[in-house]
């Protein structure tokens, strides 16, 4: 009897115990796992009212590794640095609703929900870097320093906020007496932030505060030709040289070592001039535009080589796409007979490029006579990185012109799809301004074998980094189209495109974005903020 009821005991309190949990998940909402049996369904979560436009540096570091802060600043508004909560609060559900419905959050204002991280700066200019763990972010005072610790210098102060007290923190202050900060970049993994000051390249230690300046190239602005491009790790940057600033004295693509400072020539100025060097996504490989010496030249100067002039700097426009691996070996020398090309774009899987295709026409003489003369585009080509396989004309834009009684008057690749497999462009005319879609081959969303696709009415509201979400078998972009006052938002790749939301609005912008979340600001009337929630757990896969 006595081992019966033990048994009897054990059961009741097990189920009590089964009894409770359920009661306590039914209770509380469960956070979705974001497995595959979710899909993407985006609907808006929270809506905020901003009292200017919102910047928030790279959208793709922008976001808390927790999903729940946006780290911004407001035009107009330099005196703070906001941490805005992206999810629900405490005890509360978050509001929203599904695609094609009208039912949104109320807005309310941004500043009152936000985390603010003030300072005493009125001169210096406040600007989001990024996140060094759920509650830590960085940001930065860039400028002339008219208060104390700093008061009377120039440079740029590199703080960190603690969203959980409000508590700000400075980590570092680099002194640059002349010039301006142009670009900052923050690798969490390893503690490190890199600063690009017009002709100068720092690195701080996030961790300890050491600051060094690595670099002072000593070459002109010039409107981000000789901008130093940062390697997706962080650990070494590529920058045109005109000779002055480079250790042995020459003109050409230089690579430095972030870590040790050790400079290695890539590629020489000789018989082409290397220009707008980029780095594959893996990090192996340097793509760069290069342009021939003209006839009985000699020296580094522009005037000597075959550039296309634009406002203020050479387009971004070459006689081939020159990839090189970071030993500086040719990797592959990408050109089209008769053609220039020009705007390339990587593919994610660091395998191919994209790029426009025009006429061969010939450079003006710079010498004295600045004129710009803009290449008209009839075809976007891919090219693999592979010597042996030939570049692909994926989309005849003259042949597509001839179907419209104005022709184009411009294009534009807007980039790959998330798979590498097939390239999305914009094309604009009079009579439309329109975003395709091309791959080699047939993929889902064509009708036919290699033929282009219209996603959606333009423009591309451009981004410095495209959006990707991944749903079962699927992967998508993110971007907004349209003419005020109709905007869109479409999710589109090599399987399927959907039109997910539409809004009023003048213009927006996408602010930030992780694998769960996308922020979206837009002004109408006023200017809002819009969280959407991309992967939803409302709806299940059958």
């Amino acid at each position: 009897m006595r081992s019966l009821y033990r048994g009897r005991s054990r059961l009741v309190i097990l189920m009590m115990a089964m009894l409770c949990v359920t009661l306590l998940t039914s209770c509380k909402p469960k956070e979705p796992d974001w497995s595959e049996e979710y899909v993407l369904e985006p609907h808006v979560i929270r809506t905020y009212q901003s009292e200017d436009w919102v910047w928030a540096g790279d959208p793709s570091r922008a976001i808390s590794p927790d999903g729940k802060w946006l780290l911004v600043s407001q035009y107009g508004m330099s005196k703070s640095i906001l941490a805005v909560p992206l999810k629900a609060e405490e005890g509360q559900d978050a509001q929203g609703a599904q695609s094609g419905n009208s039912q949104v959050p109320t807005p309310v204002p941004m500043t009152a929900a936000a985390v603010e991280f003030k300072t005493e700066a009125d001169r210096a200019q406040l600007l989001p870097v990024g996140w060094l763990s759920d509650s830590r972010c960085v940001f930065l005072v860039e400028g002339y320093h008219d208060q104390p610790p700093h008061k009377g210098q120039t440079g740029v102060s590199v703080l960190s906020g603690n969203v959980a007290d409000g508590a700000v923190e400075e980590i570092s202050f680099v002194p640059i007496p002349e010039g301006q900060l142009r670009e900052a970049s923050i690798f969490p993994s390893s503690n490190w932030l890199v600063l690009d000051a017009m002709g100068s390249i720092w690195t701080v230690d996030l961790g300890t505060g050491e600051a060094r300046a690595l670099r002072k190239l000593e070459v002109p602005d010039y409107s981000g030709l000789f901008t130093p491009k940062v390697s997706p790790d962080g650990t070494k940057c590529v920058y045109a040289s005109d000779g002055i600033g480079s250790g042995q004295g020459e003109s050409g693509l230089c690579l430095l070592d972030l870590k040790t400072g050790k400079e290695t020539l890539l590629a020489r100025n000789d018989d082409e001039l290397h220009l707008y060097p980029e780095w594959s996504p893996d990090g192996k490989m340097v793509a760069t535009y290069t342009v021939d010496r003209r006839s009985g030249t000699t020296g580094a100067a522009w005037s000597n080589f075959e550039i296309y002039p634009g406002d203020d700097a050479p387009m971004a426009w070459g006689t081939a796409i020159r990839v090189l691996d970071l030993s500086g070996s040719t990797v592959k020398e990408i050109s089209v007979e008769d053609k220039i090309l020009g705007l390339f774009k990587w593919a994610p899987d660091s395998k191919s490029l994209a790029f426009l295709a025009a006429r061969k026409i010939p450079a003006p003489d710079i010498d004295g006579n600045w004129e710009v003369v803009m290449p008209s585009p009839d075809s976007v080509v891919i090219s693999s990185v592979d010597p042996s396989e030939r570049a692909t004309t994926i989309a005849d834009l003259g042949q597509q012109a001839a179907n419209t009684s104005t022709g184009y008057l411009s294009s534009y690749v807007v980039g790959f799809d998330p798979e590498s497999k097939g390239v999305f462009y914009e094309t604009l005319n009079e009579e439309a301004w329109l975003i395709w879609y091309r791959a080699k081959g047939k993929t889902g969303i064509q009708s036919e074998p290699d033929k282009p696709v219209i996603v959606a009415e333009g423009p591309w509201h451009h981004t410095p980094s495209i959006p990707a979400f991944k749903e079962q078998g699927k992967s998508f972009v993110a971007f907004i189209t349209g003419s005020g006052p109709k905007l869109s938002m479409y999710l589109a790749g090599p399987t399927a495109i959907r039109n997910v939301a539409n809004w009023e609005g003048l213009t927006s912008v996408i602010v930030a974005y992780d694998e769960k979340t996308l922020v979206v600001s837009t002004f109408t009337d006023v200017y809002s903020l819009s969280v959407y929630e991309m992967h939803s757990p409302a709806r299940r896969t059958p």
